[in-house]
């Protein structure tokens, strides 16, 4: 009798949780990681046995291969540039891959559309197989979902930007000034990113727990810090735990239970916001009680039913999450952008420009007395070389092969070009590919230079419109409903920094090209414009 593969992981899963939790509470944590990585091996030789006895016809060709388990992983880490387009050159738009321990579906070009448009494809479900926020935080038995958590972002973020904007001004300068201070004279800054997460962090946690919360140091720590550090306690050599999502699963669950850097930043944002939620919860009782504006308070009102002790406990996880789905993220972006800013100074002079034509526009000549606060939701959408400017830094992003989505029914899914989809399985979006192809960006030219306004003009397409053409936002139904916020605080921040600093590289300036490494590196010397 032949059992599924999911039963057999399922079940090894199952006792190996219950031998980890004893093993741990026991003072012996290594011994439970070695019984997951025979697990591991046990299932891996299973999976190996039941690949031997074959497949159905994929219905597209496969990049070729010698090794079981490793497949194409060498190679494409190696130089996944290469890898993209030499196999895309020869095999087509679709195409099999044996990378990271797993067989994918590669597709590009239009052929996206239909991953994206088709409701049996699950983008979620396929990136918590590596990185599953649910299981980190341990909200699997909250009262929320992250339907709720999309509705919050969409219904309560987005559509209040220009409420938000002075705030989010304000605390990007804030953050500048913790980390390169405010004099005159010349500042060098070893690496933006520190810098840049910092005043992300500042902004974002005055919008989601209130400006008065967003001076705790403790709590901005664990804003900037808690993705990167849970990252890295997940982050393995071992592929045969990548391999298999079950396993990879327990190592999460083990991770989010027991790991105690995890348990600090949650310590710590619930110290933080223990008092904050009891003060409102007294001051909402008093007629004369001024209504904080923040999400924090749109989620304790439209969400959670729980009483207390337990509303601090859900609070604490609904703020991680939120953390988990944007801070990382708009950092790299913004970072990305900046060092782009830096290493093109020709652009400065046109973008300040722009920036004075349209504060003109806005103000008529009179800015308000407080200019830390001019940049409305408005006035930044009306920048339309500064966005150019932002998508362009983004689509030449090295995001190579990306965005998976899973087969989420128990059935196969047979592909208009043929391609089959066994249950389970996930396709990659060759966003390499898309971002260069001529065939689907407006703007063929120079499709592997950096052209900054070549969303100017006739090919406009804002940075937050979504589509084949530029996917670091995802397309369709889940498209990351925070881009909308996330852009907000990127460009309110070059448009700071613009008016406020002349910036240049103090040596070179590197962009990577390696596979999971997006950030730039290089010193940069910043220094207070004259009025």
């Amino acid at each position: 009798m032949a059992f599924p593969l999911s039963s057999v992981t399922a079940g090894a899963s199952g006792f190996l949780e219950k031998v980890s939790t004893q093993f741990y509470s026991n003072g012996h944590p290594a011994v439970a990681i070695n019984a997951l990585t025979a697990v591991a091996a046990v299932v891996a030789l299973y999976a190996l046995y039941k690949q031997a006895l074959g497949r159905e016809d994929p219905g597209c060709p496969t990049v070729p291969y010698k090794f079981p388990i490793i497949g194409s992983t060498v190679e494409y880490l190696e130089n996944p540039q290469a890898f993209i387009e030499k196999w895309t050159k020869e095999l087509g738009p679709i195409y099999r891959v044996h990378i990271l321990g797993r067989m994918y579906t590669v597709i590009s070009g239009h052929h996206v559309r239909e991953i994206f448009r088709n409701p049996r494809f699950n983008f979620q479900e396929a990136v918590n197989k590596t990185f599953n926020v649910t299981v980190l935080s341990r909200c699997w038995d909250e009262e929320f979902s992250s339907e709720d958590l999309y509705k919050t972002v969409a219904r309560n973020l987005t559509n209040n930007l220009n409420k938000y904007s002075p705030r989010v001004q304000q605390h990007i300068i804030i953050g500048r000034n913790d980390v390169i201070g405010d004099s005159a004279g010349p500042i060098k800054v070893e690496n933006l990113y520190p810098l840049v997460q910092h005043m992300v962090a500042k902004a974002a946690s005055s919008i989601f727990v209130g400006p008065e919360l967003a001076k705790n140091p403790d709590l901005i720590k664990t804003f900037k810090d808690i993705t990167h550090d849970v990252a890295k306690e997940i982050a393995t050599r071992n592929i045969l735990l990548f391999s298999y999502p079950t396993l990879n699963h327990l190592r999460m669950w083990y991770i989010g239970k027991y790991n105690k850097t995890l348990q600090q930043h949650k310590q710590q944002l619930r110290e933080a916001l223990a008092p904050e939620v009891e003060r409102r919860l007294t001051g909402a009782n008093n007629k004369n009680w001024e209504r904080p504006n923040d999400i924090l308070q749109d989620v304790m009102e439209q969400y959670v039913t729980v009483t207390r002790p337990d509303l601090v406990t859900v609070l604490t996880k609904w703020v991680m999450l939120l953390i988990f789905v944007s801070i990382h993220t708009t950092s790299e972006h913004a970072n990305i952008i900046l060092y782009r800013l830096v290493q093109h100074p020709e652009t400065v002079q046109e973008l300040l420009e722009e920036q004075e034509d349209v504060l003109y526009r806005h103000y008529g000549g009179e800015l308000p007395e407080d200019k830390d606060t001019v940049f409305t939701a408005d006035v930044i959408k009306s920048m339309v070389k500064l966005d150019s400017f932002c998508r362009e830094s983004m689509r030449l992003r090295n995001d190579y092969f990306d965005l998976p989505h899973m087969n989420v029914t128990k059935e196969k899914i047979v592909l208009s070009c043929g391609a089959v989809i066994p249950a389970g399985e996930d396709v990659l979006i060759n966003q390499w590919g898309n971002h260069r192809d001529t065939e689907i960006q407006n703007d063929s030219t120079d499709l592997h230079e950096f052209k900054p306004f070549r969303f100017v003009g006739p090919q406009r397409r804002e940075a937050t419109k979504v589509g084949e053409d530029f996917l670091p936002f995802g397309v369709g139904r889940h498209s990351c409903p925070g881009r909308y916020f996330a852009l907000h605080v990127i460009k309110t921040m070059l448009s700071t920094m613009l008016r406020d600093y002349t910036m240049k590289a103090d040596g070179p300036l590197i962009f990577p090209t390696e596979y999971k490494s997006h950030n730039p590196i290089g010193q940069v010397i910043f220094e207070k414009r004259t009025q």
